[in-house]
């Protein structure tokens, strides 16, 4: 995995091609002060063993109301703390599974998602995983009641938001990199 992703954020704009997303695409208004504008980012890992995918189920509020929703583990990038690290850190807390990062799989940015502040930006990293070792502790946050290992066919039935087609599309575009670094030939 690079060590530096900010060459892909700085370059989202121009390497928007369909595997890097921005949703939805539009300028900041203009009575927004970029100070005070929040950017939350989200590492997120992807767990592939034998053709199955790990998810986790847990409780949340996507605006209707606590509902049971399944979900790839993952979570909010802590202050001071790298995406890379944050990745690691939510896939034990609710998987209880150690894992290290392969490589980064697809970035996708929204404004406004969740939250009535339009101009909010969150960033979400999504990386691929392998299990570094053979511990399994089971999930370590209470908020996650389940966690199991899917095919594709039955992701599409457990995750079924609007926001899992981010997934589902990567999944559907063989897997292709979403950042390509052209060395050229020797």
């Amino acid at each position: 995995m690079p060590s530096d992703v900010s060459g892909l954020v700085s370059n989202m704009d121009a390497t928007n091609d369909g595997f890097l997303h921005r949703v939805p695409s539009r300028p900041m208004t203009a009575s927004a002060d970029a100070s005070m504008i929040r950017e939350v980012r989200g590492a997120i890992g992807i767990l592939e063993e034998d053709g199955r995918f790990l998810v986790i189920a847990n409780h949340r509020d996507l605006g209707q109301g606590p509902e049971l929703v399944w979900d790839l583990p993952g979570g909010t990038v802590g202050a001071g703390e790298s995406i890379h690290d944050a990745c690691v850190r939510e896939m034990y807390e609710e998987t209880g599974i150690p894992v290290q990062v392969k490589d980064l799989a697809f970035v996708v940015e929204r404004f406004g998602f969740l939250c009535d502040d339009p101009d909010r930006r969150t960033m979400y990293f999504f990386f691929e995983v392998e299990r570094a070792g053979d511990t399994d502790e089971g999930p370590q946050d209470s908020a996650v009641v389940d966690r199991a290992f899917h095919t594709p066919e039955e992701l599409r039935e457990l995750c079924d938001r609007d926001y899992h087609e981010d997934f589902f599309r990567w999944l559907a575009s063989d897997r292709r990199r979403r950042y390509h670094l052209d060395r050229g030939r020797s």
